[in-house]
């Protein structure tokens, strides 16, 4: 296994007081997608043993499932 799914959502507040929920680390999309408790959750692919840029960019592969579903 060379990644992860994240599936997590943001709640509030702006840096550096901004809150987190995240639901778990995944070994499938599927089961990330399970995961999500509504509209507002993403998911995420995360390679382990992989820095991540010390800048700020969208996070490749995030997706909102509610978008693969048509909801909002």
């Amino acid at each position: 296994m060379d990644q992860v799914w994240i599936c997590g959502r943001y709640k509030k507040g702006k840096f550096p007081n901004s809150e987190w929920d995240i639901q778990g680390a995944f070994t499938t999309k599927g089961k990330a997608i399970q995961a999500c408790r509504d509209n507002m959750y993403f998911i995420a692919p995360l390679e382990l043993d992989k820095e991540i840029p010390h800048k700020t960019k969208r996070w490749p592969g995030l997706i909102y499932p509610s978008e693969l579903r048509g909801g909002a």
